[in-house]
């Protein structure tokens, strides 16, 4: 079976007037349908360059990736626009894909009241703490179906006591969804 995510022998340089830093060296790791792996390193070590590579938003500079199903990427900040409800900003995705038909309205609201927030789905995002706002991130990411998830530091704007009660949520979240992250 085909790998989820794989990374061959992938460099990615940025280049400025100054010149050249590298990013990525020569990486190579695969991910595996249902795995949930983590990137451990300092800030500045290129875990961010690698989502972004893979999610398709730059290309690496030498060696080969692969992506076997549809991606759905969050990232460090939760990116709720303040002036659409929860509900709406769950929406975001399926609509911008021109897919906010019944079914996935109804599969949106079917997981802001299964992950707490159908309380607060015509709340907006400033009524909210920072877990809450992080999960309806997450409802938004998942809203859209996507076979992989791409996770970019999703709790670190949290406070430490906040980020272990929530990526403990989130963590189980991804388990019962049955997805495959990064």
């Amino acid at each position: 079976m085909r790998p989820m995510l794989s990374l061959l022998d992938v460099t990615l340089s940025y280049h400025s007037l100054s010149g050249e830093t590298k990013a990525v060296s020569h990486l190579s790791f695969s991910v595996e349908e249902g795995e949930f792996v983590t990137i451990v390193g300092p800030s500045g070590c290129g875990k961010s360059s690698i989502l972004s590579m893979l999610a398709g938003l730059i290309p690496p500079s030498s060696g080969s990736l692969s992506v076997n199903g549809n991606i759905g990427y969050m990232l460090q900040k939760d990116h709720l626009l303040e002036w659409r409800t929860i509900r709406r900003n769950a929406q975001l995705g399926l609509e911008l894909q021109g897919k906010l038909t019944p079914e996935n309205i109804a599969f949106v609201d079917h997981m802001l009241d299964q992950y707490g927030l159908g309380d607060f789905k015509d709340r907006f995002p400033s009524e909210l703490s920072g877990g809450m706002r992080q999960r309806a991130a997450l409802i938004r990411t998942l809203a859209v179906r996507p076979d992989i998830l791409l996770l970019d530091e999703p709790f670190s704007a949290l406070d430490y006591q906040t980020r272990l009660s929530v990526a403990d949520e989130i963590g189980t979240i991804i388990r019962k969804e049955g997805k495959t992250a990064l």
